[in-house]
């Protein structure tokens, strides 16, 4: 059995991770939603930029994490090492 090109298996991760970045976004939305309502809730409103700050660092790191996730399935799914262009898209993807 013949491996993939290169380009095809970017191509794979950059759908899956497309379909990953979805699900990260609409769980972000609804928690969001709540930490706004619970900081509302207090009448605080210096609570406002703290907790809109926590909560874009979570979301930051849920994408970043699912990224390395998407990559390592696609890697496991065509049978293939990960290579070093892979780890400089990652690289590239956390800054």
């Amino acid at each position: 059995m013949t491996h993939p090109a290169r380009h095809e298996i970017e191509k794979h991760a950059r759908n899956e991770f497309a379909v990953a970045q979805e699900r990260v976004a609409v769980k972000h939305g609804k928690k969001w939603r709540r930490v706004l309502a619970q900081v509302g809730s207090t009448h605080n409103i210096g609570g406002y930029a703290p907790a809109l700050t926590e909560s874009k660092a979570k979301h930051v790191r849920k994408q970043i994490i699912a990224l390395a996730d998407t990559y390592v399935k696609t890697f496991d799914f065509f049978g293939v090492p990960s290579d070093a262009e892979a780890e400089r898209s990652l690289e590239v993807g956390a800054q």
